[in-house]
């Protein structure tokens, strides 16, 4: 699907998003969690993951990032949230230390 949407310069699929004259990688990532059935996306802000908000920024009528307290907090959300109604719960957090706080969710 990828290459057909970049050869084609389609408006939909992966390759609808071009950013002078190439695809971001998180709009692909972004896509292809909306193809995996992903609603909802629990995390934290951070500098490192600003291109992965602004795709989600765009697909915001597919997808919808719930913001969190702090990493622990949206682990334990996206855990809850795939136990609870059986769908893919993701949690997303910047790189670097605070991605240790994710570890207690998934021991459980």
């Amino acid at each position: 699907m990828f290459t057909t949407a970049v050869e084609n310069n389609s408006t939909t699929g992966a390759g609808a998003r071009w950013r002078g004259g190439g695809v971001r990688g998180s709009d692909i990532i972004v896509e292809m969690l909306i193809e995996y059935g992903v609603e909802h996306v629990f995390g934290v802000a951070g500098d490192t993951s600003i291109s992965l908000y602004e795709s989600l920024h765009e697909r915001q009528d597919r997808i919808t990032h719930v913001l969190c307290r702090d990493e622990r907090s949206a682990s334990y959300a996206a855990d809850a949230y795939a136990r609870l109604t059986f769908k893919p719960g993701l949690c997303e957090s910047p790189s670097g230390g605070s991605t240790c706080l994710t570890i207690n969710a998934w021991r459980s």
